[in-house]
C-alpha cells in the first residue's frame, strides 16, 4: 500500500501569479539572457522561501513567475525588484498548471541546493560527481 506525503497545502482562492519583466538592457544579462533568468529565479526562490513563494523561468527571456499568497509580498520583495531593474509586468490569479510548473523548478531548485542533481528521472547525490578516483565513482 503506498502512502502520499503531504509537501504543501495551497489555497488557489488566495495565490497570486506575478509576471516578472527582466530588463535585459544590463551588460551582463544581454550577454547571457537565459542564464541571468535562471539566476533571478533561483535568486528569488531563496531570498523569499520564508514567504512561501514558487517560482520558474517562462519560455522567452524576458520574464519569469512568481507565485505566492495575495498579501505575503512585502517592502523587501519590491525593494529587490527596484535593485535588480524588474517590474510586475501582470498579476493574475493563480492557476494549477502555473503552479504545477513553479513547483516543479522551486523543488528542483531547492534539491540542487541541498547536493542532489537530476539525471534524466533520476536524483543523484552531488559528491560523486567531485570523485576523482574512477573506480569509486564506476
Amino acid at each position: 500500500m503506498s502512502e502520499m506525503l503531504k509537501v504543501c497545502a495551497l489555497d488557489l482562492e488566495i495565490c497570486v501569479t506575478h509576471l516578472i519583466h527582466i530588463n535585459q538592457n544590463k551588460v551582463v544579462r544581454s550577454i547571457a539572457p537565459v542564464a541571468a533568468q535562471k539566476q533571478l529565479c533561483r535568486q528569488a526562490i531563496k531570498l523569499f522561501a520564508h514567504y512561501g513563494i514558487l517560482a520558474s523561468p517562462e519560455r522567452d527571456r524576458d520574464s519569469f513567475v512568481i507565485v505566492a499568497h495575495a498579501l505575503s509580498l512585502k517592502a523587501d520583495f519590491l525593494d529587490w525588484l527596484c535593485k535588480e531593474n524588474l517590474e510586475i509586468q501582470n498579476m493574475y490569479r493563480a492557476d494549477t498548471q502555473t503552479i504545477e510548473k513553479c513547483l516543479h523548478y522551486t523543488v528542483a531548485v531547492w534539491f540542487t541546493s541541498h547536493c542532489f542533481y537530476s539525471v534524466g528521472k533520476a536524483l543523484v547525490k552531488g559528491p560523486l560527481f567531485l570523485e576523482t578516483d574512477m573506480e569509486t565513482a564506476k
